[in-house]
């Protein structure tokens, strides 16, 4: 079986940022961050977690250049992946996927310091699913399916059935 859970946003504001359902639509005056100052962002990101943290995630973490798009995603509202673990027993073992083109299509026009916050949220929110994982745990998982439900929900027009 392959484990795979992720960190989603949309393009829209819907309402707090600390969900994942949220977005920021600000104007593209790109200064953007380069996928190489993404990875020097997230190695030192990484450097800085404790050791334990790294237990058994043999893949590590990856950063792909790639914008991904969840597949519910509406057109209206795209929804964009911005991390996924994944845990394949049999496969290529436990691993982390940070979407640079994600970061960059959701936040290419932020600061160094709030595109790095972001990275460290979504870091530690895969983290999370990680250590949960080993410990035979699915809150995470549970409570980002409840998000995806709620996103499904609110793309639907008013009157059409589930």
């Amino acid at each position: 079986m392959i484990y795979s859970s992720a960190v989603f946003y949309t393009e829209r504001n819907l309402r707090d940022e600390n969900s994942f359902d949220v977005t920021i639509s600000k104007p593209y005056n790109r200064s953007m961050i380069t996928i190489d100052e993404a990875m020097t962002m997230l190695d030192e990101i990484y450097d800085g977690l404790p050791l334990d943290f790294h237990k058994d995630l043999d893949g590590g973490v990856i950063l792909s250049p790639d914008e991904k798009k969840h597949p519910a995603s509406d057109k209206s509202r795209p929804l964009y992946i911005l991390g996924e673990y994944h845990s394949q027993p049999r496969g290529l073992g436990r691993f982390i996927i940070i979407y640079y083109g994600s970061f960059n299509k959701m936040f290419g026009s932020y600061s160094p310091e709030q595109f790095r916050e972001k990275l460290r949220k979504t870091l530690l929110h895969e983290y999370t699913h990680h250590l949960e994982s080993l410990a035979g745990e699915r809150g995470l998982e549970l409570e980002d399916a409840r998000k995806l439900w709620k996103y499904k929900q609110q793309k639907r027009k008013p009157g059409q059935n589930a």
